[in-house]
């Protein structure tokens, strides 16, 4: 009998610049021993002049992992140009993944952004995904992605032109109904089952609402750590407490809202340029790095991306160079550059400025270097349109 084998079958249609295709792993329960570092692997297909493949880790990517891993690899052995591409990584359901009105029916889905960059495709930069994807324990107990001991692992893919592109796309919204039921929930505290106290401010909330949108509160909140991190019971409702003492009660407040609700709160003045409202995107981008929060970060370098000031182009960019996010930074480079000889004077005397030469000089020169070499660039695109 010939051993069970992995089917890249079911291919959706493809164009040069969009690809969905899909690993069907069958029977599943023959590869779900594979140990820490063994990938399933799907056919290749191409899409943008290259050659890419899919990788499923059902034992896991590190060693003694407890997550399944996926990952899409660019196979193509040299490129000239960066390949920017969008991915959403699906596990689809036993009823085919999408109802008719195209919301999620008991699918898991996870989207990314990711550069690969020119020259070889060397091993640690081939591949981008999700090391921690999915607990293999839960993938192995769902009777909905699992169907007759088959597993689909979809991978959207498309070419990104350019950042603008990857900030305008936002993270996927929650249907009305569920985020209208989960708002009132957190309003009125029904069934809350967990207290942050955020700088002597009280928030009551529901752990199994905030595990699911953040992976650090899953482990604060229900694994080893949740013992480890000072909480305290409260007899009066059998919640537990959390003190938190390094986020300002507004940001907090913001960041609970959105794990809730998925908005972020309306600016003062109903200005996205507010530097108020501003620094409170500041504030949650950083909680959102720190809590690992991906769609209230995207949501988050999406309002930054288009309120880039004089007086906050410098606090935005040191943001962004501190948590790696190159996308914020390019569109902080590109508004500045924008506003001209006058714009890039005015950042430069700026308190943000002053704030980050003092904290970081190399990146304060870094933003000059860019923003001077965007203006430059800028200038010479007007006078070759204009002759």
């Amino acid at each position: 009998m010939a051993a069970p084998s992995p089917s890249s079958g079911d291919r959706a249609p493809t164009r040069e610049t969009a690809s969905t295709q899909r690993l069907t792993i069958a029977p599943y329960s023959s590869f779900s021993g594979l140990s820490s570092g063994k990938p399933v692997i799907s056919g290749l297909f191409s899409l943008g002049g290259h050659l890419w493949d899919i990788l499923f880790f059902p034992g896991g990517y590190y060693s003694g992992s407890p997550y399944a891993a996926v990952f899409l690899r660019l196979v193509s052995s040299d490129h000239r140009e960066q390949v920017r591409v969008l991915v959403d990584f699906t596990l689809v359901n036993r009823r085919g993944g999408m109802t008719s009105g195209g919301e999620d029916d008991g699918s898991y889905t996870r989207c990314g952004y990711h550069v690969f960059g020119p020259g070889p495709a060397t091993v640690g930069r081939c591949c981008f995904g999700f090391p921690e994807f999915i607990l293999q324990h839960d993938l192995a107990a769902s009777g909905v992605l699992l169907r007759g001991d088959r597993l689909v692992v979809e991978c959207a893919v498309r070419l990104a032109a350019d950042a603008d592109e990857v900030l305008r796309r936002g993270p996927r919204p929650l249907d009305d109904e569920l985020r209208r039921g989960l708002r009132r929930m957190l309003e009125d505290g029904t069934g809350a089952d967990v207290t942050f106290v955020v700088r002597g401010e009280r928030f009551r909330a529901h752990r199994c609402v905030l595990a699911a949108r953040s992976p650090v509160l899953l482990a604060e909140l229900h694994g080893p750590a949740a013992r480890a991190m000072g909480g305290t019971q409260d007899t009066d409702d059998a919640t537990t407490t959390i003190t938190i003492d390094d986020m300002e009660p507004d940001a907090f407040a913001a960041m609970l809202r959105f794990a809730y609700d998925d908005t972020l709160p309306e600016l003062p003045g109903n200005s996205d340029r507010d530097a108020t409202g501003v620094h409170m995107a500041q504030h949650l981008l950083a909680a959102a790095d720190l809590y690992r929060m991906d769609a209230l970060s995207q949501a988050c370098q999406d309002r930054l991306a288009r309120c880039v000031t004089p007086a906050t182009a410098a606090d935005t960019y040191a943001l962004a160079d501190r948590l790696g996010l190159r996308l914020l930074k390019a569109a902080v480079v590109r508004d500045v550059a924008a506003t001209g000889a006058r714009g890039i004077e005015a950042v430069k005397n700026s308190e943000g400025f002053r704030r980050l030469a003092a904290a970081d000089a190399a990146t304060a020169e870094e933003m000059v270097r860019k923003v001077m070499a965007a203006a430059s660039a800028h200038v010479k695109r007007e006078e070759v349109s204009t002759a």
